[in-house]
C-alpha cells in the first residue's frame, strides 16, 4: 500500500507511484501518511518580497538554480497543470503551490504573517518530507 506509514519520505521520494503529486483537494480523500508533508524548492527574490509588502497575496517565479537544500520550505499543492508534449519538448507537469514558511529560514527569507506567496514549479521542484520526530532518524543508534 504506497500509503502505509513505513513509506518514509526518502522512499517516496523514489517511488515512481508518486511522481504525481496529489492537490489538496485530491489529498482530502486519498492523503498521504499522517507524517508526511510537501516541500518545495523556493526563494525569495527581491520582486516578491515588494509584492508581498504590497498585497496579502503574491506569485512568484520559479528557476531551476533555487534547487538547493537551503531553499526547501513546506508547500501546499493547489492545482496540477498537464503540459502536451511537442516537437521541442516533452510532457511536464507543473503545479500551483502555495508557500509557507520553515522554521529556521532566515528573515529576508520569510513570508510576512498573514501573507500568502504563490509560485507555479515543475514536479523535480517538490519533494515528500517528514514532519519532526516522525521518522526514526532522532533514536538512538539511527
Amino acid at each position: 500500500d504506497p500509503t502505509d506509514v513505513k513509506h518514509y519520505a526518502h522512499k517516496m521520494n523514489a517511488d515512481a507511484r508518486f511522481s504525481l503529486i496529489r492537490t489538496l483537494e485530491e489529498q482530502r480523500i486519498d492523503p498521504y501518511p499522517e507524517s508526511i508533508f510537501t516541500s518545495c524548492y523556493y526563494k525569495l527574490v527581491p520582486d516578491a518580497i515588494e509584492k508581498l509588502e504590497i498585497s496579502k497575496q503574491s506569485v512568484g517565479t520559479y528557476d531551476p538554480s533555487m534547487i538547493a537544500p537551503r531553499n526547501l520550505r513546506p508547500c501546499l499543492v493547489i492545482q496540477r497543470r498537464e503540459i502536451p508534449a511537442s516537437p521541442s519538448r516533452k510532457e511536464e507537469r507543473l503545479y500551483t503551490v502555495h508557500v509557507l514558511n520553515r522554521p529556521t529560514l532566515d528573515a529576508e527569507q520569510r513570508i510576512p504573517r498573514g501573507h500568502q506567496h504563490f509560485v507555479v514549479v515543475p514536479r523535480s521542484a517538490i519533494i515528500f518530507s517528514e514532519k519532526t520526530y516522525t521518522s526514526d532518524q532522532h533514536l538512538v543508534n539511527a
